[in-house]
């Protein structure tokens, strides 16, 4: 897996580039498909303490995109934060996946064909937004903002 670190207004120590490393590391063996990875490391000055510094981490999987940002008082907290987030993302992407598949199976043998239809209908677009992407289905596209963290779903 590649990795990237980006750092914007602030400088990046090697202690700080060292931990970051070690974080995409352990998010990596959680997805080991993983093909490119990156981290930014953004400081700005805000009110708040705990907003100084926002950590985004982007994965790219099989022509996905699953990204986490969050903020935090300092590098550490926010990489950390950031990095939780990632791995739920992670576990919600691996689970959706595998259950697609065992959907697919069984629809081609013929099994459960009304439930796999069933099992969309459930979904409600509330808000279209233009994407650069590869043509896909509906519940392909909602799957992958989703994991982008574009949209709010109930059932989490």
């Amino acid at each position: 897996m590649d990795a990237v670190i980006r750092a914007r207004n602030f400088e990046l120590r090697l202690q700080t580039k060292e931990y970051v490393e070690k974080k995409l590391g352990r998010v990596g063996r959680h997805l080991p498909s993983a093909i490119n990875a990156s981290m930014e490391l953004t400081s700005q000055n805000a009110r708040s303490q705990q907003d100084r510094v926002t950590a985004q981490f982007t994965l790219e999987v099989n022509g996905m995109v699953l990204r986490a940002e969050e903020r935090g008082a300092n590098v550490m907290a926010a990489v950390d934060a950031a990095a939780a987030v990632l791995v739920r993302r992670i576990d919600r992407y691996k689970g959706k996946t595998y259950h697609t598949e065992r959907t697919r199976g069984a629809i081609r043998r013929g099994e459960d064909r009304e439930a796999a239809a069933d099992e969309g209908a459930s979904e409600v677009v509330v808000k279209n937004k233009t994407y650069p992407v590869k043509p896909m289905d509906v519940e392909e596209a909602i799957f992958q903002m989703e994991l982008l963290g574009a949209t709010t779903s109930s059932s989490s």
